[in-house]
């Protein structure tokens, strides 16, 4: 009894971590989320404030975000993907500065 339970959760632990591999690494079956730099004489952007240390190691205070499948975020050229999203709009999603009341926008 002692093994057969062994063997079930055995094949369980490995059924899963095959189905995450599959789905996270083969099929890349998730979405990135990037911050590109934002022209406020164009777009409207977030905005942060990056004086004190909290911004990420892009250190972007203006930015545009992003929604790319993680396939296709390998086509970029650079890191921000900018050139990439602007040409491909099907394959990205603008994520528009306003749409959640915790968001600070610039105005153009």
């Amino acid at each position: 009894m002692n093994r057969l339970i062994f063997w079930i959760m055995f094949l369980l632990i490995v059924s899963a971590i095959a189905a995450n591999f599959y789905t996270f690494y083969y099929k890349k079956d998730f979405d990135f989320t990037i911050e590109t730099p934002c022209d406020e004489s164009t777009h409207t952007c977030f905005v942060r404030d990056c004086s004190d240390g909290t911004c990420p190691p892009n250190n972007l205070s203006k930015y545009r975000s992003f929604h790319i499948k993680a396939i296709d975020y390998e086509k970029c050229q650079s890191d921000f993907c900018l050139a990439y999203c602007e040409i491909n709009t099907s394959n990205c999603a603008e994520i528009k500065c306003g749409n959640a009341s915790e968001d600070i926008c610039s105005s153009i």
